[in-house]
């Protein structure tokens, strides 16, 4: 929470809260690009997700973590990972046209995962 406070702001998490779908406040916030939109909930997840201590995790769940960590430190727009990790019906989602794998959407299913 400390965090959230000083990298957000708990003003700004009132302020959004009390924004209605429909109105012009909403409607400015949705013309902005998703990742610009999403980047303070992103680093208070990733926060959350380093002070969490498993316990009993197999190996499985620590190549997973491993993963996510990899991917939250890359900063392009692709990442070469593995996308076995991820559930069959999500594989073909993170991939573009060209097969490479999309850093937000794989982020996305190894968190689903």
């Amino acid at each position: 929470m400390d965090r959230v406070r000083s990298e957000v702001g708990l003003e700004r998490l009132h302020v959004a809260a009390a924004i209605k779908p429909g109105s012009a406040t909403h409607r400015l916030a949705a013309a902005q690009p998703a990742e610009r939109q999403l980047q303070p909930l992103s680093h208070a997840l990733h926060a959350g997700l380093d002070t969490v201590v498993l316990r009993g995790a197999r190996s499985a769940d620590d190549e997973l973590l491993a993963t996510l960590k990899r991917v939250r430190a890359a900063r392009d727009r692709f990442v070469d990972e593995p996308v076995e990790l991820l559930p069959k019906t999500w594989r073909a989602w993170v991939l573009d046209d060209d097969g490479r794998v999309q850093r937000t959407r794989y982020e996305l299913g190894l968190w689903f995962v």
